[in-house]
């Protein structure tokens, strides 16, 4: 039985909270806390970036679903840490709420 050709190729994430805030919604965003595959290979197909731009989302997922579990491990924990930097908190804005 032949493997799968898988890409070798290192593949780039970028999470803009721009992006992160108008392209994930709430169901996709708590699916992918749950590890529902599906929605990881969704939403993360969003954020991969080639030559500085980012892909069309069915070429991220094309991508992202070629990953070996390993390298999907290896991008998931880089796709977290990069939203949580980009996260803004719910209820919080630029300006404090004191007088």
């Amino acid at each position: 039985m032949n493997a799968p050709i898988m890409s070798t190729k290192k593949i780039r994430i970028k999470v803009d909270p721009e992006r992160l805030s108008k392209e994930v919604t709430l169901d996709q965003f708590i699916a992918m806390q749950e590890g529902n595959l599906k929605a990881i290979r969704e939403v993360m197909g969003l954020f991969i970036v080639e030559n500085g731009h980012y892909l069309p989302p069915d070429e991220g997922r094309i991508l992202i679903g070629s990953l070996t579990l390993e390298k999907l491990n290896e991008a998931v924990q880089e796709f977290s840490a990069l939203a949580e930097e980009a996260a803004v908190p719910f209820g919080s804005s630029k300006e404090s709420a004191s007088p």
